[in-house]
């Protein structure tokens, strides 16, 4: 797998952005989001997620040390119970409103910005295939205008063993790619389906923002840690275009 071509926020311009996100579905920004204000909503979800009993209890809640027997994930009752209190959280919804965010979102789309009000916690236990999430495009469940994006945000540095996100360089350019849906959870492409580039990926630390285009295909890296991975994915559009709420 080729590592992310990645840059910096001092080095974007609105025209150098709009070029990558057209020639590659992606860019990787690094040290885009205040450290703290991402550490700061880790900290919350890491509390609650202790009191839930998913963490094991002498480490520190913030190193994500999980306790294996509890793993779950959507739909099992106690994972919806468990998000729902995260959900809750002010600062959750916050992130996806951080200036630093909206400017760079802003470059790429104009100021009529739409920040799609339902952010997604992604809180993924380690060593579980079934809960794993395999190729896909975010168009498949969101409907609307393509011409939407989203930001990955992981809230801790996350090394290529810890499952970050990687992307298939171009694939936008493919259009709407099946996905098969029978027998799933998550719906996802076939593994025989052309995607249209090679895949991407490498460690994607807190503080990095890696936004894609709604037709960029993507997965998660397998989680092969002792660690919860805790990451938010967060919707932009241009607010004239056609919105599925």
């Amino acid at each position: 797998m080729k590592p992310f071509h990645e840059t910096k926020m001092n080095e974007l311009t609105s025209s150098t952005l709009r070029e990558q996100i057209e020639s590659r579905g992606y860019v990787l920004i690094r040290e885009l989001m205040p450290h703290g204000e991402v550490t700061g909503l880790l900290m919350d979800i890491t509390q609650l997620l202790s009191r839930a009993g998913w963490l094991l209890p002498g480490p520190d809640p913030q190193e994500r040390i999980v306790d294996i027997s509890a793993a779950c994930g959507d739909p099992d009752p106690a994972f919806k119970r468990t998000y729902q209190d995260v959900f809750n959280l002010e600062s959750f919804h916050a992130l996806p409103h951080n200036s630093a965010l909206q400017q760079v979102m802003k470059m790429m789309v104009g100021d009529r910005l739409l920040v799609h009000p339902k952010p997604i916690g992604r809180l993924i236990f380690p060593h579980c295939e079934r809960l794993t999430i395999h190729a896909h495009q975010d168009y498949r469940f969101m409907g609307g205008d393509p011409e939407c994006f989203t930001a990955w945000i992981p809230l801790h540095d996350c090394p290529a063993h810890v499952g970050p996100l990687r992307v298939v360089e171009g694939s936008h350019r493919q259009g709407y790619i099946h996905h098969e849906d029978e027998n799933l959870h998550v719906p996802e492409i076939p593994a025989h389906a052309d995607l249209g580039g090679d895949w991407v990926g490498g460690q994607i630390d807190a503080g990095d923002v890696l936004i894609f285009h709604s037709l960029t295909v993507h997965a998660a890296s397998p989680n092969l840690s002792n660690q919860l991975r805790v990451s938010l994915d967060c919707r932009f559009q241009d607010y004239s275009r056609v919105f599925n709420p």
